[in-house]
């Protein structure tokens, strides 16, 4: 009977040594296999992180890691699409920014440098245009504000033809004013 107990207890100590080896072995290879997707879309997210919204997620295998790489590469693309509007905005704001300081400084020169120009309404188009300046620089401070969310956007109705009206009279000499100048 000892002799069985000791041949049993030899027995149970191999393969307890065995089983508790297998179980390291297929603990590490279960662990690369999740772990590799996730480190993958680690080192995706970085990239995104830099700035390069075309980082593309691939999560493979688990259905959880599936479903983050999906959300992932919504959000990139939805990241891409804001820097998109952004550029466009920044490109639009440069624009309009830059009109009525060349109307400013175009008004100031002439009247500086002839003197029959030295006018009201002139003087008054450099006021106007200012005035237009100043509303552009404090709408891109409101869009900044609407995107800190310190203010909260109110709609309100907008007449589009008054405005274009307004931008057409601000216009110094229309082309058709000038060919009845030259006939």
């Amino acid at each position: 009977v000892n002799a069985t107990v000791t041949t049993l207890r030899v027995q149970l100590c191999y393969i307890t040594g065995f089983m508790v080896l297998f179980s390291v072995v297929l603990a590490f290879i279960i662990a690369k296999r999740v772990g590799a997707p996730i480190k993958q879309i680690n080192e995706s997210a970085k990239e995104l992180a830099r700035g390069h919204y075309d980082t593309v997620f691939t999560g493979g295998g688990y259905r959880e890691i599936s479903e983050l790489s999906d959300t992932l590469n919504y959000t990139a693309n939805e990241l891409s699409k804001v820097e998109e509007l952004r550029r466009e905005l920044i490109a639009n704001i440069s624009h309009d920014l830059r009109t009525p300081l060349t109307l400013i400084s175009g008004y100031a020169e002439a009247m500086r440098d002839l003197p029959d120009e030295m006018s009201v309404e002139n003087a008054q188009i450099i006021v106007d245009e200012t005035q237009r300046l100043t509303t552009l620089v404090n709408d891109a401070l409101d869009i900044s504000k609407l995107q800190a969310g310190v203010v909260e956007l109110h709609t309100a109705r907008y007449n589009l033809t008054a405005s274009l009206r307004a931008t057409v009279l601000r216009m110094p000499v229309s082309y058709t004013h000038l060919r009845a100048h030259e006939t």
